[in-house]
């Protein structure tokens, strides 16, 4: 008699393990989602740079300074700038405006800004004030003031933001020598 139960027991759950395999194998489906994602574009330029001021008095224009866009990526987009000083002396300064776009899909920030002479590569995330050897000389040529546009957010069709920085030629700049630079813009999209 005690087989007899143990083999009903067994028979019983058996029977409940089949029902409940039965049971979620009938509520069991498969679904396939098919799905397009399009991703917005980070892109950005800067359109426009100038000369916005120098210390130079317009009867004695001496010194002489130009500032060109330059795509570094090849993409079409100008993203850095060139900076030439020529016939400068010490205690010239000079004021650069430019302006950078958002010509993209999504809001960005600028992240870094890269300064790159003869004596290397620097980077910034924040305003700044440093000095430069431009002719790989040893001995500093310029100082050079960036303020703090670093986090400024910039949305698709908003007006280009206005940048500036003002360079200071030193007393150990060489004479007779153009000096150059350039300057290129990191930015990363921005989400709250």
């Amino acid at each position: 008699m005690h087989n007899r139960g143990i083999a009903t027991t067994l028979t019983l759950m058996a029977l409940l393990l089949i029902t409940t395999g039965l049971t979620y194998a009938h509520w069991t489906e498969t679904i396939t989602i098919d799905a397009t994602v399009e991703t917005g574009e980070l892109d950005w330029c800067i359109t426009e740079a100038y000369v916005a001021r120098d210390n130079d008095d317009d009867t004695k224009d001496v010194a002489d300074t130009t500032v060109t866009l330059i795509d570094s990526d090849g993409d079409g987009d100008n993203d850095t700038l060139g900076v030439k000083i020529s016939n400068a002396y010490p205690c010239y300064e000079v004021s650069i405006t430019f302006y950078v776009e958002n010509c993209g899909t999504v809001p960005l920030i600028i992240k870094e800004l890269t300064v790159i002479c003869a004596e290397g590569t620097f980077t910034y995330t924040k305003a700044f004030e440093d000095y430069f050897d431009l002719d790989g000389d040893g001995v500093d040529d310029i100082y050079l003031y960036y303020g703090n546009n670093f986090g400024v957010q910039l949305d698709p069709g908003d007006p280009p933001l206005e940048l500036s920085f003002k360079i200071h030629i030193e007393q150990g700049a060489p004479e007779g020598k153009t000096l150059e630079f350039t300057m290129k813009l990191v930015a990363e999209n921005w989400s709250p």
